[in-house]
């Protein structure tokens, strides 16, 4: 007895040592280098948790032992061994789910962040991620849900507790909440809907019936949208109805140039289509085009000359900062080119003896 006692001593002091020195080697052989290998890196944070675990169980039941409680033994054990053992069964319930959940949470961490939409640029637009960084939130806070009660059921279980009319409650009121939270229902149920028909991914620019933005995160039953302009809009799904996305696959930008009636409109055009070889020539601009800039000619007049459009395709997200350049580069063209820029005029004729200019100068001193 004196010699288990001294070992349930020894135990004590060096369980600490162990665990950590056990830890520091699991990590320094498994998940040092997990940049790039995610799996190798998943499994030896489970393998380090589940070895920290289980020699802390071990530990404790030495102890129990040393101190003549038995965990293991059977139906004449006394109370104090009864509540041993089950300590001992909710310990491996715990150290089960931990395990598992440590594991997954490593790995969804690491698909979320390599597949992550970009930081929102100047411009208000963030760059979309895939599809499968938007499911991983939600999927994530399932499997924590699921892992936790399924651990909190083994171990209840194991301290006595008949779990079977738990489970009949809980599905009784889970019937009830259905019924009397509606609402709750509708955004879980149309946030499932969205997200598997894709209608919006994290990182792209959406417009709903209750705001637009960014999308920044989802949750199981709202989404958080950053507006350009800086407020984030938490919007729950059953509020969110028709959907508009602005950065899926391609979007095609047209602006108008007005030009004066004297402008030689095919210099214009092939002005235009240099401005658009130039940029897609350009080694930080080009890429981001789909379809070059090119001018459609004049599609109407006014007052002050023709109305012509011009129009490029490219990535979204891109446009604005290509409209920027295109605009810069236009300028100097016309500018070479000899190619002006018509400015909206007002036209007044009158009948006054001042004449035409000094008619309409008093008739607008007038107004004022």
């Amino acid at each position: 007895m004196a010699s288990l006692t001294l070992g349930a001593f020894f135990v004590a002091a060096i369980i600490p040592f162990v665990v950590g020195g056990c830890g520091a080697l699991i990590k320094d052989l498994f998940i040092k280098d997990e940049a790039g290998e995610t799996k190798r890196a998943a499994l030896g944070e489970a393998l380090r948790v589940f070895l920290q675990g289980s020699i802390l169980l071990l530990a404790f039941t030495y102890l129990m032992t040393a101190w003549g409680l038995d965990p293991f033994a059977g139906a004449e054990a006394g109370p104090a061994e009864r509540f041993a053992r089950a300590v001992l069964q909710v310990g491996d319930a715990i150290l089960l789910g931990w395990t598992i959940w440590r594991a997954v949470r490593l790995v969804l961490d690491h698909y979320a962040m390599s597949d992550a939409g970009g930081a929102v640029n100047e411009d208000g637009m963030g760059a979309p991620g895939s599809r499968l960084a938007t499911a991983l939130p939600v999927l994530r806070g399932f499997l924590f849900s699921a892992i936790v009660t399924i651990s909190a059921m083994i171990a209840l279980s194991a301290l006595g507790v008949d779990i079977g009319p738990l489970l009949a409650g809980a599905g009784v009121l889970g019937l009830a909440v259905g019924f009397g939270a509606q609402t709750l229902v509708k955004d879980v149920i149309t946030g499932l809907f969205y997200l598997a028909e894709d209608a919006f991914r994290k990182g792209e620019y959406i417009q709903t019936s209750a705001g637009k933005g960014v999308v920044e995160k989802i949750s199981l039953r709202s989404v958080q949208l950053r507006h350009h302009n800086g407020p984030v809009h938490t919007i729950p799904f059953g509020s969110m109805g028709n959907i508009t996305n602005h950065s899926r696959d391609w979007v095609r930008v047209k602006f108008q140039i007005r030009v004066p009636f004297s402008t030689d409109l095919e210099l214009l055009r092939k002005t235009i289509k240099k401005v658009g070889q130039e940029l897609q020539a350009d080694p930080e601009v080009g890429p981001l085009f789909l379809e070059p800039v090119k001018s459609q000619g004049a599609i109407s007049t006014d007052d002050s000359g023709f109305v012509t459009s011009v129009k490029f395709m490219s990535r979204p997200g891109q446009q604005f900062m290509i409209r920027r350049e295109a605009y810069a580069r236009i300028q100097k063209a016309f500018e070479k080119a000899g190619i002006e820029f018509a400015s909206r005029r007002v036209t007044v004729d009158s009948e006054e003896s001042g004449g035409p200019v000094e008619g309409a100068a008093a008739l607008v001193t007038g107004n004022q």
